[in-house]
């Protein structure tokens, strides 16, 4: 079947319980990570230090990408988490801790350790990645976000899920499912 949420089931589906994945989006152009050893802090004083930016906006190659997951990985592990990603806010600002325990992780890249616990939701055609970090939230009480990292991408393009305008309504109809099951984790404006 089509759309996202069938994709990311059979992916999850193909994968042994206990292992760790990831899941990456097709139109990541790169990511940027903060650089060594300043990545290795456990906070940095964003709101003190503008100059900081330059240090979050740096790009990194695949193999400092790999170190990035592994790093995010045991970060999971130590605190029993199940789901992690990366910082879903570019604004360096709200970026000073490495990590965070509860939040939204976006869909661009997301860390797993299958279980039987969560499943995904393929009557949802967008917000999948809201849905499976509230499946993530309710059974674990914890997921992991790398705040010194980030995807780099285009949101919204044609093809996949399509531009906003093609997918506003589907957009509405999800979030109002989501409301409806997890309205204690979410919060919308009209």
């Amino acid at each position: 079947p089509l759309g996202i949420a069938h994709q990311r089931k059979f992916i999850w589906d193909s994968v042994e319980e206990g292992e760790w994945f990831c899941m990456l989006d097709d139109n990541i152009d790169y990511f940027t990570a903060v650089e060594q050893p300043l990545y290795f802090q456990d906070e940095l004083p964003v709101k003190e230090d503008k100059e900081l930016r330059k240090v979050f906006e740096r790009r990194i190659d695949f193999l400092e990408f790999q170190s990035v997951l592994e790093d995010t990985i045991k970060e999971a592990e130590r605190v029993g988490a199940r789901m992690a990603g990366f910082a879903s806010n570019q604004n360096f600002f709200f970026r000073g801790k490495k990590f965070r325990y509860v939040g939204f992780i976006l869909g661009k890249t997301m860390l797993f350790k299958k279980n039987k616990f969560v499943q995904w939701d393929t009557n949802l055609e967008v917000k999948e990645d809201y849905q499976i970090t509230a499946e993530n939230l309710l059974h674990f009480g914890v997921v992991v976000i790398n705040n010194f990292a980030i995807a780099k991408y285009k949101h919204y393009q044609k093809g996949g899920c399509g531009t906003f305008n093609e997918r506003e309504q589907k957009l509405k109809h999800c979030a109002g499912e989501l409301i409806k099951k997890y309205g204690w984790l979410f919060r919308y404006k009209n």
